[in-house]
This record gives C-alpha cells, sequence and structure tokens, in this order.
C-alpha cells in the first residue's frame, strides 16, 4: 500500500512539472486511484487494535489520501488555467492573514484589513475592542513607572498601536500572544499585580477578538493544519528567500519583504502555535496571489510595456528562483493547492520568453 502511495506522489509531481502536458484523463485517474487506497486503508484500520502497530501507519495512508486529494484538485483548477484568458477568476483573491498585497500604481504595496462585523454582533465587537484600547492606554501608562525589560514594553507599545488602527484582525492577535509570551518568560521578574495586570490585558484582547467571526474562523483553521516542521521551515526559508529576490527591486515595496519577515520570525520558533504558522502560510499564499494575478494579466502583452514587463518579470525571476522545497510545503495547506500548478505554468511561460522557438 505505501508502494502505490509512493508511486502516485511520484505522478502527481511529474503532472505538476509539465502543465502543457497534463490530460483530464489522467488526473482523473490518479484521483480515482488515491480515493481507493484512502478507503482501503480506513477499512483496514478500522479493524485493527489502536495497540496495532499498523493502526499508524494505516492513520498516516488515510492523511495523505487527503492531501493527495487535495493536489489532484489543484491539477485540476491548473488544467482551466493552462492559457491566460481565464486565470483571473480560478486565482483566490487575498485571504484573511497577518498580510494582504495588492499591486497599486503598478508597484506590488501591502494593504489595509480593515476590522469586519456582521451587523448583528458589530456593537459588542466595536465596544470590546474600545474597551481593549482604553484599557491599553492604562497598561501603557503603567509600564513607564517600572523597570521591566524594554522588550516587554515594545511589545505591549506595539500592540496598543495596532489596535487603535483598526486595520488588522490577525496582527493584532499575533501581537496578543506574543505579549502573552513574553509575559510567561519574564514573570519571574514581575511583581504579582503588574503580572496580573498584563495577563488580564492580553485575555480583554483575546476576547474582544473573539467578538469577529474572521478571527474566530482564522483560529479554526490554524488548529486544523498538519503540517510538520519540516514543512514550517521550507515556508520561512521560501519566505526569506523570496525577501532577497525582490530586495530594491523597483515594482515591489519594501514594505512587502517587511512583511515576510515578520511572519517567519513568526514561525521560526521550537514549537510555533498554529496561528505563527497559518499567518506565515497565508502571507505567503496571498504574495503568491497577487503576483500570479499579475503575471497573468500581462502574460500576453509584456512587451508592449516596459512596467508591464517588469511586473510580470518579477513573478517570472521569482518562480524560477525559489527553492524547490517552498511550494510543495505551501500546498499542504488547505485552499493553497492552487499554487503548484499556477508556479508551474508561469514557469512554462517564463522558459518559453526566454527561450523562443
Amino acid at each position: 500500500m505505501m508502494a502505490r502511495f509512493s508511486h502516485l506522489k511520484a505522478n502527481i509531481r511529474r503532472l505538476s512539472s509539465k502543465p502543457d502536458a497534463i490530460k483530464f484523463d489522467e488526473v482523473q485517474a490518479l484521483d480515482f486511484q488515491i480515493d481507493q487506497l484512502g478507503e482501503a486503508a480506513a477499512r483496514a484500520k478500522s479493524t485493527l487494535l489502536t495497540s496495532d502497530p499498523l493502526n499508524r501507519v494505516l492513520a498516516d495512508i488515510f492523511e495523505d489520501s487527503a492531501f493527495l486529494s487535495r493536489l489532484t484538485s489543484g491539477l485540476k483548477i491548473g488544467l482551466n488555467q493552462i492559457t491566460p484568458d481565464n486565470p483571473l477568476e480560478m486565482t483566490p483573491g487575498q485571504k484573511t492573514a497577518a498580510f494582504q498585497f495588492e499591486y497599486q500604481n503598478d508597484a506590488l504595496v501591502v494593504i489595509d484589513q480593515p476590522l469586519r462585523s456582521s451587523e448583528r454582533e458589530r456593537g459588542f465587537a466595536e465596544a470590546a475592542i474600545e474597551s481593549a484600547l482604553e484599557h491599553g492606554v492604562y497598561v501603557l501608562a503603567d509600564l513607564e513607572g517600572t523597570n521591566v525589560s524594554p522588550r516587554l514594553r515594545a511589545a505591549f507599545a506595539s500592540l496598543q498601536a495596532t489596535l487603535e488602527t483598526h486595520k488588522n484582525i490577525v496582527q493584532i492577535g499575533q501581537k496578543a500572544q506574543i505579549c502573552g509570551r513574553m509575559v510567561n518568560s519574564e514573570i519571574d521578574e514581575l511583581s504579582s499585580s503588574l503580572a496580573a495586570l498584563l495577563i488580564g490585558h492580553v485575555e480583554m484582547v483575546t476576547d474582544a477578538l473573539s467578538q469577529f467571526e474572521d478571527w474566530r474562523i482564522y483560529c479554526e483553521n490554524a488548529a486544523a493544519l498538519k503540517v510538520n516542521q519540516g514543512n514550517i521551515d521550507d515556508m520561512i526559508d521560501g519566505a526569506r528567500e523570496i525577501v532577497v529576490i525582490i530586495r530594491d527591486n523597483e515594482v515591489v515595496a519594501p514594505e512587502v519583504g517587511d512583511a515576510l519577515k515578520t511572519v517567519s520570525h513568526w514561525a521560526d520558533g521550537p514549537s510555533p502555535d498554529g496561528r505563527d504558522v497559518l499567518s506565515l502560510a497565508r502571507t505567503i499564499e496571498n504574495f503568491f496571489a497577487a503576483l500570479v494575478k499579475s503575471a497573468f494579466r500581462f502574460a500576453k502583452d509584456v512587451g508592449t510595456d516596459i512596467r508591464k514587463q517588469a511586473i510580470a518579470g518579477v513573478a517570472f525571476v521569482i518562480v524560477t528562483s525559489i527553492t524547490v522545497n517552498l511550494v510543495p510545503a505551501l500546498s499542504r495547506i488547505p485552499g493553497a493547492e492552487w499554487v503548484q500548478p499556477a508556479v508551474s505554468y508561469i514557469k512554462g511561460l517564463a522558459t518559453s520568453k526566454l527561450n523562443p522557438q
């Protein structure tokens, strides 16, 4: 059974690397085999005791079948993206993340994500945020009169500044989490009253965020992630590699590189939280979404406008230069399966433009 899975993975990699040669029937056949193996693993697992060594092996096969199924779904999407006529509709928009991106005045920039709440929850949500803001003013004033570390004071100041902007719910959540971690790491150096004040403020911010559906869904998605440390390391390395590639590029604002640095730093630790990992993954996915849209948009006429050529050129350079491990690791994030076939197609497009027949 494991040998059959290895064979399926090899076939998927082969198809992903040759987007112009993909046939729908091939992908459909792979899909059918994956379903069969997944169901067989589930049936076999149900007959075993939990203590049986094969139980874990079969559970891994069942989980792998879900992952491979997402990849074949991505390949099917890729089949619809094989020409630059309609890919703008197939590439997702910007998702809730630590950072979102957009081309403005022919340059890729970071854009705001105003806090959104439903009509039903708006009153409670806005009141909760305002209460956290007011309490934050008191906390910062209290910290000024103490000898806490500059790092701790700066963390709470950064949280307060982000709260005041009302521009990004994920960044508020991440910074609250950082504050909580720093309080715990310095708890022995804090008075009991100050520790209680700081912990209480972090909890108040967390409670305020829970009033927003976007944050609740984000946390649920983070908790459901199934990635290993190798996948996380590949995404961290990939994000940092992109930062180097786009440095000093005239069509990419410096803040884009700063955003990728930030999320890679959040996820770089011995045991990152699921929200740290999702912040990294979704920010990279949003970066690719903006990049891919621009590349497809100008795929037919990059030679007619120097600025358009530069914008599409960034996409070509990145997809042909990034480490081979980033995109497969990103594809393990539910909803990001589209990246692999899109990047494969752009690689082919870049090659055809660099080596015209």
